[in-house]
């Protein structure tokens, strides 16, 4: 079995029982559109390689080829390098290579359940940048349990003494 289906059967499992059973939930998520979304991925690479033939044919210059490909490359890093997260007791944990970067739950002012994914923002009220400021977990296979196990800790949150609940969007589908 692998790590993949294992880490699915637990948290479907975590998911469906109740907290007092199976203690803290917890998901682990990994996001990688290179693998993920392979029609994407291959577009994505076509017109990389598209842009990066004509940029050097047009400018008769092999240097300008190259640099438009590694500008194309690193402004497209998401598709290329997997992003994992972990949703549980503390917060949320999202993983690029080494750099860790941690929200916790009472540094959440804002939640979009969105159709592929959940978007978390700092502020509460919405704000035209506030896009480049939210975090959003993208998993279309595991949005209901992403939703359960997000909804349990923003409530445990609550309970625990919280100044203020997050504001909770559904995104039309």
């Amino acid at each position: 079995m692998s790590s993949d289906s294992q880490s699915s059967a637990v948290v479907d499992a975590a998911a469906t029982a109740p907290p007092q059973e199976q203690g803290p939930l917890q998901v682990q998520v990994v996001h990688w559109p290179l693998r993920d979304q392979p029609k994407r991925s291959i577009c994505l690479i076509l017109v990389i390689t598209l842009t990066v033939v004509l940029t050097g044919m047009v400018s008769n210059s092999f240097s300008m080829g190259l640099l438009i490909c590694s500008m194309l490359l690193i402004a497209s890093w998401r598709y290329w390098i997997p992003v994992h997260y972990e949703i549980g007791p503390y917060g949320i944990r999202q993983t690029v290579w080494k750099h860790v970067r941690r929200v916790s739950w009472q540094q959440i002012g804002r939640i979009e359940f969105r159709q592929h994914g959940i978007r978390f923002f700092p502020d509460r009220d919405p704000a035209q940048l506030a896009n480049l400021r939210g975090l959003y977990v993208y998993h279309p296979e595991k949005e209901e349990t992403l939703k359960k196990v997000v909804t349990f800790y923003l409530d445990a949150t609550q309970s625990a003494g919280s100044a203020s609940q997050p504001t909770m969007h559904q995104q039309a589908g």
